[in-house]
């Protein structure tokens, strides 16, 4: 298979995902607006914590007063999901991608797995 239609291929295969997240920023972006956070801080947020979910709840959080351990906590729960997923993405990928790219593969877990299809082949997530 010649890298154009690969890269062609990739290119298809990501396209609802990227829409996705132009909402999610999007939306964030309003939140972050509203509740009056920098441009600095909202950067540094997204730079730093990668779910989505936790993000809102950092916000949500941060104006009520609440301490940072609290905050802390609530963002690993939120992400605690990433735990119970990784190892089965890892055993869809290993085999095809080396060990960095395959640990770094984890940071997207619900892309990657959306794509590998879990254990049938198949779309995980319909909506992707």
């Amino acid at each position: 298979m010649d890298s154009s239609l690969t890269f062609r291929a990739g290119i298809k295969d990501v396209i609802p995902t990227v829409f996705g997240y132009i909402g999610v920023g999007l939306a964030m972006g309003i939140v972050a607006n509203t509740s009056h956070l920098s441009v600095w801080a909202v950067l540094l947020m997204s730079l730093i914590v990668y779910a989505g979910s936790a993000q809102f709840i950092i916000v949500s959080m941060l104006l009520a007063g609440s301490p940072i351990s609290a905050i802390v906590l609530s963002t690993f729960l939120i992400n605690s999901r990433m735990i119970l997923m990784s190892p089965k993405l890892q055993e869809q990928i290993s085999h095809t991608i080396n060990p960095i790219k395959s640990v770094f593969s984890l940071i997207f877990i619900f892309y990657g797995f959306n794509l590998t299809g879990g254990s049938s082949g198949e779309k995980l997530f319909g909506c992707l």
